[in-house]
């Protein structure tokens, strides 16, 4: 479901639209659709971008899809959390994004923007389980980020790669960059 989100920085309202993941599993496919929605102002379907997935899935022989399923599969069930090359083949395969895995965590935050975001993995302090969220660079003095689980999220440049959102904590460990 897709919601606009304000946060004020540095006392300027900045709003974004941000997708709420539907499945346990989905931050991934929410990501995509977060990313696509902010470089393309393109919206797409839920359904069609699990579609999207369970044929990258399918054609690099990737765990996403339940053994003897078909791509269609996606659509209705998550057999296991998605990889960061999926998200990024989906975006380069069905929307021609140059999307790339970062030299070193601070090349990555810096190279992402609004107009560029990435995608960064992290790994939850609870439970060492993994989450997907948008990354949209500094604004301000903080890093913001577009989660599909918490909504838009700010924190300050100085925790960085720590994430926190609404008492949850984690660390950042990968980022994918979309820039040219």
């Amino acid at each position: 479901m897709w919601s606009t989100q304000t946060i004020k920085l540095a006392g300027v309202p900045r709003t974004f639209d941000v997708y709420t993941q539907q499945a346990t599993h989905s931050c991934g496919p929410s990501c995509v659709m977060m990313v696509v929605n902010q470089m393309f102002n393109q919206k797409p379907a839920e359904a069609i971008v699990r579609l999207w997935f369970g044929q990258v899935e399918l054609l690099h022989h990737r765990s996403g899809i339940l053994d003897g399923k078909g791509a269609d599969a996606r659509i209705f069930n998550f057999a296991s959390d998605s990889h960061i090359d999926t998200i990024r083949d989906v975006l380069r395969d069905k929307k021609q994004v140059n999307a790339r895995y970062s030299i070193g965590l601070a090349n990555g935050i810096t190279a992402c923007s609004p107009a560029y975001p990435g995608v960064a993995r992290l790994t939850w302090a609870l439970n060492d389980q993994g989450h997907f969220i948008v990354a949209l660079g500094r604004m301000a003095g903080d890093y913001v980020y577009l989660d599909p689980f918490h909504g838009l999220i700010h924190v300050p440049y100085k925790k960085f790669p720590n994430y926190e959102a609404n008492g949850s904590y984690g660390e950042i460990n990968r980022i994918m960059v979309t820039n040219p």
